[in-house]
C-alpha cells in the first residue's frame, strides 16, 4: 500500500510556489518522472534531493522526514 503523505507534502509546497513537476525537476536535477513518483508514493527522494527540496521549500530536514 503506498504512503501518500510525503507526496502530499511535496505536492502542497510545489503548488504553493506554482511550479509544475518539471520546473521542480530541474530544481534538483531530477527528471519530472521522479518528481511524479515521489508525490504518488510510488518512491521517495534520495537524501542528497531531499536536502535540496528542503532547502528550496524552506523547510526543515526533520519536517521533510517526518513524512517519510
Amino acid at each position: 500500500m503506498r504512503d501518500y503523505s510525503f507526496g502530499n507534502f511535496i505536492s502542497t509546497l510545489r503548488e504553493r510556489k506554482g511550479l509544475s513537476q518539471y520546473q521542480l525537476g530541474v530544481l534538483v536535477d531530477v527528471s519530472d518522472k521522479a518528481v511524479s513518483k515521489w508525490e504518488n508514493g510510488e518512491s521517495e527522494p534520495s537524501i542528497d534531493k531531499l536536502i535540496k527540496l528542503s532547502k528550496y521549500f524552506g523547510v526543515s530536514i526533520d519536517e521533510s522526514m517526518s513524512f517519510r
